[in-house]
């Protein structure tokens, strides 16, 4: 056995195609014109962490357990990342695996064959007992433990968003701030201090006994940062710093502080030599799962050009770790995942289509580059987690409850959960699809009786697939049971999606509220909206209409074995800093 997965976020049919149709995808196109290729039956709801789960072990959602971006505690209706549990011990709190499924690389390696898969969703932290190789993606955190808070500095006075603002101090001929690192015992955050001196378009920065060079307006090299936290205690992170002057004003921006992966705060790759012998024959890269900083670019704080410079970046880095795999690889398989277009689709969905095509021909001359190297007895299979579609307008599903009566709350706009009168309260909806029923033995404060709960169910389907906007559109394309939690799934209608207040559990003053982020488009709507793709050099005749279901058969020849999984045991985190951080509440 002997398979590459290659594995392309948000690469859309409808566009695929489109540019198939144009001649413009050569590699690509050469398997679509040997019928090589399929639409691909993505995961319900379509959001990536739960589609590579379920791509990466055939199962649904609620078998494998990543069911949103965000879970619930149903006792305390406390909220935690889906990506990031933790549970607390007599040693403190730690980060543990988001789901105990078997997935193809597991099985591979059970039967006796090498498996690797870099940045491969829901890999943090690392199991060093395991025989797969690995190197985590989405759902690695940065130092703080969060999805990924970047630090943005100013000569002037500037609002804050989900971004804090720090004052940037001029001393003689250059500009001093602080990076503020992990905490010390004594709950104080420990600190390094930076310098930048700019000489015309030239800027020089100086941090940790570092002294690099740069333009206005790009990028540092990656830097390392040492803290020290104790007398002898110290950890190291990683970040890249921009700067960029306007109007007599300096701004400085420094990317979320990452962990080292030779020297990480919590276990990164396995096995550790792995990282070092990426660091020595590849060089330094960013660790956090989301690497593409798309908040500072929603925020302002980082321009189109340099959001484009460091995804450019992001993806030659990933490139040249996996061919430095590829070019060694004998047996098995071998899998990585390229997210950076999911970021770019985000971004610039609604008015550079000339950005996202190139984005497109980019990921086509990846796919070109592997074919020249895999040898003809290797079978490459090429997915993607969901497509893509327009974001239009935010939906406050919690808000639309309160309306129709479903739930209660004397409070005209909130950011979490907190404000619901649970008394007077059936139903909550959190995450970015997911809508739970307030139920007696289950809840905390439960009102629903179990008999009750299939007449509700049936009754907020039928009211939610008729919520029509102010022009008469679907809101909601369609309503799932879920076999499991959430008690029902929302497929939104193309144009809609969840908010970032209903994410968390909040809402708005309307339900409906029209969007004009940076970030355009989404994918978190009805899966039949946004399927994904599928391609493979062999065995895809097999398939005729694949799924996830499908992808271990295809991959390496299994199926999941149908055991039950064991859930993990998650401990309430008090860090609602870590919720806030997450990539898709922009």
């Amino acid at each position: 056995m002997k398979t590459v997965l290659v594995g392309l976020d948000a690469f859309d049919p409808n566009i695929c195609e489109s540019l198939y149709e144009q001649g413009v995808l050569p590699h690509l196109g050469k398997l679509m014109a040997q019928n090589k290729y399929r639409r691909f039956g993505v995961a319900n709801p379509p959001q990536s962490e739960v589609s590579w789960a379920s791509i990466a072990t055939g199962l649904e959602p609620a078998q494998h357990g990543l069911v949103d971006f965000v879970h619930r505690n149903p006792e305390t209706y406390n909220l935690h990342l889906s990506l990031l549990p933790t549970r607390i011990d007599w040693r403190g709190t730690h980060f543990q695996r988001p789901s105990n499924a078997t997935t193809l690389f597991e099985m591979a390696a059970a039967d006796g064959y090498p498996a690797t898969a870099l940045f491969w969703s829901g890999q943090f932290p690392a199991q060093l007992d395991s025989l797969v190789n690995s190197v985590p993606g989405l759902g690695t955190p940065d130092l703080l433990g969060r999805w990924g808070v970047g630090s943005f500095f100013s000569t002037e006075q500037e609002s804050s968003g989900k971004i804090p603002v720090n004052r940037l101090q001029k001393k003689g001929g250059s500009y001093h701030g602080t990076l503020y690192g992990v905490q010390r015992k004594n709950g104080e955050a420990a600190t390094m201090p930076f310098k930048v001196a700019l000489d015309g378009q030239s800027v020089t920065l100086t941090v940790d006994q570092q002294r690099v060079q740069f333009v206005i307006g790009g990028w540092s090299p990656i830097v390392s940062v040492t803290f020290k936290v104790g007398m002898f205690v110290k950890v190291q992170a990683l970040t890249r710093m921009t700067v960029t002057s306007v109007g007599g004003a300096v701004r400085v921006y420094a990317l979320p502080l990452q962990l080292h992966p030779l020297k990480p705060l919590w276990p990164y790759a396995n096995p550790r030599s792995l990282a070092r012998t990426f660091w020595d024959e590849c060089g330094a890269w960013l660790t956090v799962g989301w690497t593409q900083d798309t908040a500072a670019f929603n925020e302002g704080r980082i321009s189109a050009d340099q959001f484009q410079a460091l995804c450019n970046d992001i993806f030659q880095q990933r490139e040249k770790m996996f061919m430095h795999q590829l070019a060694s690889f004998e047996e098995g398989v071998l899998g990585c995942i390229f997210d950076t277009l999911d970021r770019v689709q985000h971004m610039f969905w609604r008015d550079r289509p000339d950005v996202i095509e190139a984005w497109y021909r980019k990921l086509d001359g990846l796919i070109g580059r592997v074919l020249a190297r895999i040898s003809a007895d290797t079978r490459l299979v090429i997915v993607s987690d969901h497509g893509f579609t327009d974001f239009d307008q935010k939906v406050h599903l919690n808000r639309w409850l309160q309306i129709t009566g479903y739930q209660l709350s004397n409070i005209a706009h909130s950011e979490d959960l907190q404000p619901i009168n649970w008394q007077q309260t059936k139903v909550y909806a959190i995450g970015l699809n997911s809508l739970y029923l307030n139920l007696q033995e289950r809840e905390g404060q439960g009102t629903v009786a179990p008999d009750q709960k299939e007449h509700l169910l049936n009754q907020l389907t039928n009211d939610l697939e008729s919520w029509r906007d102010e022009h008469g559109q679907r809101v909601v394309e369609k309503v799932y049971r879920s076999g499991g939690e959430p008690d029902l799934v929302i497929g939104y209608a193309r144009g809609f999606r969840g908010s970032a207040e209903t994410a968390l559990g909040g809402w708005a003053e309307t339900p409906l509220e029209p969007n004009s982020d940076q970030w355009s488009g989404d994918h978190c709507v009805d899966p039949s909206i946004v399927p994904g793709v599928l391609l493979a050099t062999e065995g895809l005749e097999n398939f005729p209409t694949p799924t996830y279901h499908d992808i271990p058969a295809l991959t390496i020849g299994k199926t999941p074995d149908g055991r039950p999984i064991k859930p993990i045991t998650v401990t309430d985190d008090p860090l609602t800093e870590r919720l806030k951080s997450l990539g898709y509440l922009n």
